[in-house]
């Protein structure tokens, strides 16, 4: 069995009663927002110093009494990943704490991370393009998309699930966005192969847009993650293969297969 304590989070935690797997594994499923088998993702409102903190557990478990260690593997993933994407100055939510081992000769694990503001992309874009100033606000969120796409793959990491609704969107009073990246179970880093992880995350991007912007925000996004001004041969290759992809995505919604 493995529990740890985010070491900015202990003393929160420690006041709620959170100190052992147990404690995380049992807390109740209301105010849950995503569940599917075996994984439950809850919002958990936590007091400390006249102050109310929220923090978000994802509870993973095997239906069978067996010694599988997929969940232990998905929640420390995770919290690695929270981890070091931070020391890479890569937006994303805080590690509260991770754990993992059996409960009942059944394997479990969590991660739990502090809430960060906003919305998730496809619903910020739903929601704000109406607004007055929604072309400054495209505008900007399509700079900092690329921007943070751009710094993201050229550290060597791949999402996986690089679609819009795994970026947080906050708006500011002056019309600015702010971007946290979530759902890093599946995040992997790479020397080697590097295109073929690359060519998935922007298909991914691009699939899961398609019925929000235009082709030139998409093209604007493009040119600023490549940072070019004009397409060439090499980046109409890498290009066609990402629409091939994105193809393929819209064939399988159509499906019925897709996630």
């Amino acid at each position: 069995m493995q529990l740890t304590l985010g070491e900015e989070f202990q003393k929160v935690l420690k006041e709620n009663n959170l100190q052992v797997l147990e404690d995380f594994m049992s807390l109740p499923r209301e105010n849950s927002f995503r569940d599917v088998p075996n994984r439950l993702t809850v919002g958990l409102d936590l007091k400390f110093q006249d102050k109310t903190i929220r923090i978000y557990l994802k509870r993973h478990w095997e239906d069978q009494k067996k010694k599988s260690t997929k969940p232990h593997f998905e929640a420390k993933s995770e919290a690695d990943n929270l981890v070091l994407l931070r020391k890479c100055n890569i937006p994303v939510p805080d590690m509260v704490a991770v754990g993992w081992g059996y409960i009942n000769q059944r394997s479990v694990g969590f991660v739990g991370m502090n809430e960060v503001s906003g919305l998730q992309g496809d619903h910020f874009i739903e929601q704000h393009k109406a607004d007055e100033k929604w072309p400054q606000i495209e505008k900007d969120l399509t700079t900092k998309l690329a921007e943070l796409s751009k710094d993201f793959h050229g550290q060597g990491f791949n999402h996986r699930d690089f679609y819009l609704c795994h970026f947080f969107v906050d708006l500011d009073e002056n019309s600015k966005t702010h971007l946290n990246l979530i759902d890093l179970q599946r995040v992997q880093k790479r020397s080697v192969f590097r295109e073929r992880w690359i060519v998935k995350d922007l298909s991914q991007m691009c699939y899961s847009s398609l019925k929000l912007v235009s082709n030139s925000t998409r093209l604007s996004f493009y040119y600023q993650y490549a940072g070019i001004s004009k397409l060439d041969k090499s980046h109409k290759k890498l290009l066609r293969k990402v629409l091939k992809k994105v193809v393929r995505l819209v064939r399988r919604e159509k499906e019925g297969k897709n996630r």
